[in-house]
């Protein structure tokens, strides 16, 4: 972002400076309550609207962002960072596929439940990966790859026990 911020200095770009530093400010305020027990599906949300904002920035054009988030639900707590680990996703391993297509909502489905619903329209899971999540096993993240969504997952299964379902899939297209 320094490098950013150097760039559009040297083009005269204060507006976009200030709104730079502003996304900046934010997104590090929210990191420091990464440590609270939880936040709102809200304030989440609010903060991946932040997140991806950086993005954009930094790639003009590149996103392609819906959020929708029923009233119903935005007072609901969740454990922090939980949703923005699937847009981090978005922006390390799909957006060198081109403009990215991402959505996230957040809703009561019919069985009266919390529903977060997040799909991107990149390449998916390898084959091998989706089926160990499908299956409920976590993908080795001896590498360092996945580990965003092992934690998810394993903390998602802390505060909720059995109280939470995690479906993994690929879309047909």
């Amino acid at each position: 972002c320094l490098n950013i911020i150097f760039n559009l200095a040297q083009g005269g770009e204060f507006k976009l400076i200030q709104d730079l530093c502003m996304a900046q400010i934010k997104y590090f305020r929210y990191m420091m309550k990464s440590s609270f027990a939880t936040v709102t599906i809200r304030e989440e949300f609010d903060h991946i609207r932040n997140y991806l904002h950086i993005q954009e920035l930094r790639y003009p054009g590149r996103y392609n962002i819906e959020m929708s988030l029923n009233s119903d639900v935005e007072d609901i707590l969740i454990p922090p960072l939980i949703l923005h680990v699937f847009a981090e996703n978005v922006v390390n391993h799909v957006s060198s596929y081109g403009q990215v297509n991402f959505t996230i909502s957040a809703r009561v489905n019919a069985e009266t439940q919390v529903q977060i619903t997040i799909s991107d329209d990149g390449p998916g899971f390898p084959a091998e990966v989706l089926s160990r999540l499908q299956s409920g096993e976590l993908p080795d993240s001896e590498n360092g790859s996945h580990i965003g969504i092992a934690n998810s997952v394993k903390r998602l299964r802390l505060y909720y026990h059995d109280d939470c379902r995690i479906v993994f899939q690929n879309r047909e297209d």
